[in-house]
């Protein structure tokens, strides 16, 4: 096909057991005028062999064999020389709804003002539990700055997202070529992009199937590349002149928080600790006194856990004393609302709790958020999930 109006992405690194699962989704799409670049690394298995059956049965298929096995690397590859007027993706142990391309094209197509659209994804485990979708916060097209393009868009991958090529060519966005792309891309993202549409279903399967994902490794071991991938992302963002975004209060507390993560949830590894005190005194040097560098000894038993979602449901069932948790407390509280036995309060409960009163924040995507609002109220015995847990349990924690 010599002028396709989608380059779909596919980068395949030993995933024979999930790949015809993954471009059979792909070829069946309603929406037929694209190309499927499926770049593949240098596998163990026979993925490679599959791919080419794929190809001999369909010419919308182009493979680019590479030596390079990164996700990133294979995805950067593809964008100077994908054919598409829009570009999407998708993993290889992942897999599309019928309609994902037809849905998400429409927008693109009818407005070019419009830089990307995005929809929402279900989570599929090995064991067949299907957890809640992720969902847009909005739904049709939306204006949006630094600081509401998060707020509508929460879910950071890049695979829910069809992007106008052209708008992703003129700031030269390449990946992180290492784990947590996703992280410093949804960053990048964020500084530039002016008017979104969004689609309010979940059109992508997101799969915890295989243990070689790169997404199960990057629970288990990348969280280093969490600060060096924003580091990245923070280059990016003044190389194109927009400093100023990285003092717009959500913003930063994304990038603060997403590091204090990727501390807390290695256990506080040194290599992690020292390249979060690298970048904070490069890039945030007045507030690098701010985060958590190490891990905090409890001094006694947890009393209330600070976010009532899915980590806090989590944190009750592995908290070895979760039995002396009181109450939950979430800023979304609404009156009767329970996380299993535990009833939930609106922060303002706190009002009646001695300073000095456990608080553990159950949330590993806005600790440093919770955490710099427990202190403005004046608590600081605070804890982290790594702080009460230990590294395996802290992975379980975050993929039930």
């Amino acid at each position: 096909m010599s002028h396709p109006k989608i380059s779909v992405i596919l980068p395949v690194l030993n995933n024979e057991q999930f790949v015809d699962r993954c471009i059979d989704s792909v070829l069946h799409q309603t929406y037929e005028d694209f190309e499927l670049m499926i770049m593949v690394g240098r596998c163990k298995d026979r993925s490679l062999k599959r791919c080419i059956a794929w190809q001999e049965r369909d010419e919308r298929i182009i493979i680019v064999s590479r030596k390079d096995s990164s996700l990133s690397d294979a995805r950067n590859y593809a964008l100077p020389v994908a054919k598409g007027k829009y570009l999407a993706y998708v993993d290889a142990d992942d897999w599309y709804e019928p309609e994902y391309l037809a849905t998400l094209v429409a927008p693109l197509e009818a407005d070019d003002s419009i830089e990307l659209s995005c929809c929402g994804c279900a989570i599929d485990h090995e064991d067949g539990r299907k957890a809640a979708p992720l969902l847009p916060k909005a739904s049709g097209t939306v204006d949006v700055t630094s600081e509401t393009y998060t707020q509508f868009v929460p879910n950071q991958a890049v695979w829910i997202k069809m992007f106008q090529t052209e708008w992703v060519r003129r700031y030269d966005m390449q990946m992180y070529d290492g784990f947590a792309e996703d992280v410093s891309l949804q960053v990048m993202i964020a500084a530039v992009a002016q008017r979104i549409y969004c689609v309010q279903a979940p059109l992508y399967h997101k799969t915890f199937e295989n243990p070689d994902s790169v997404s199960v490794n990057f629970l288990k071991k990348s969280y280093l590349d969490t600060v060096l991938g924003l580091a990245y992302a923070v280059e990016f963002i003044r190389r194109h002149g927009r400093e100023a975004v990285l003092s717009k209060p959500r913003l930063k507390s994304i990038i603060f928080s997403r590091i204090q993560t990727a501390l807390t949830c290695s256990g506080y590894l040194p290599e992690v600790s020292e390249a979060a005190r690298a970048f904070f005194q490069k890039y945030y040097p007045a507030e690098a006194s701010q985060v958590r560098y190490e891990k905090k000894s409890l001094d006694a038993p947890v009393e209330i856990i600070a976010g009532a979602g899915q980590i806090t449901r989590n944190l009750l069932h592995y908290m070895e004393n979760s039995s002396r948790v009181r109450y939950v407390i979430d800023n979304h509280a609404h009156k009767g609302q329970t996380i299993g036995s535990k009833q939930v309060f609106p922060f303002a409960a706190l009002e009646q709790e001695p300073k000095d009163v456990p608080i553990l924040i159950g949330s590993t995507l806005y600790e440093y958020e919770i955490a710099q609002q427990l202190c403005a109220m004046g608590f600081e015995n605070v804890y982290y999930v790594g702080d009460v847990l230990d590294e395996e349990a802290v992975q379980k924690v975050r993929m039930l």
